[in-house]
């Protein structure tokens, strides 16, 4: 099924910090043509990337390469990664930036993230993309407020989401707060 007008996907916060959620239609958009904070763009990529030994791309330009980047920022921030001290303002710089452009979701409580940023744009009847587009999913990067835990997710239409300690894991079709038992967690980068 098709996402529509009256669908929703809900985050609930189950943990001891605020989490930021970035929903994208597609990982493989341009970061370019939905982030207007340009940290995010011009962060020092190549620098992250030999300081630290990862593998990465040569600049963020989807969405795909900015969740690549943030599971090494986790690294970086959680102290499982080694990177100069330069490298690792540049980390917090690009955390930063991702939480300026993201949905705020504050320790536990829960948002309607298609009701939520720039996504409302695309779930309008009127708009243009609305009538283009036939997404089947939502992809969801989120972040803790402290940046060493992240994890992306492919949602579908009416699915609900909770963040908790070890993982991210479905909710009981219908509720926003109970776990699915018999859905799988995800488990944090």
């Amino acid at each position: 099924m098709a996402l529509g007008v009256n669908q929703n996907i809900y985050v609930a916060n189950h943990l001891e910090q605020d989490i930021y959620v970035m929903p994208v239609l597609d990982k493989n958009w341009l970061i370019a043509d939905v982030v207007t904070d340009t940290a995010l763009l011009t962060v020092g990529v190549g620098e992250i990337a030999a300081a630290t030994g990862a593998a990465l791309p040569a600049a963020l330009s989807t969405f795909a390469d900015l969740a690549q980047f943030l599971k090494v920022s986790a690294g970086v921030i959680g102290g499982t990664v080694s990177a100069g001290t330069r490298s690792a303002d540049v980390v917090l710089e690009l955390v930063e930036a991702f939480k300026k452009e993201s949905l705020r979701v504050p320790a536990q409580e829960s948002r309607n993230v298609r009701e939520q940023g720039f996504l409302t744009t695309y779930f309008k009847p009127a708009s243009g993309w609305f009538g283009m587009a036939d997404f089947k999913t939502v992809d969801l990067t989120i972040l803790t407020q402290d940046g060493k835990q992240t994890v992306e997710i492919d949602s579908g239409p009416d699915q609900s989401w909770i963040a908790m300690s070890e993982g991210v894991t479905r909710s009981v079709y219908g509720t926003v707060n109970d776990p699915d038992p018999q859905s799988e967690t995800i488990a944090w980068n």
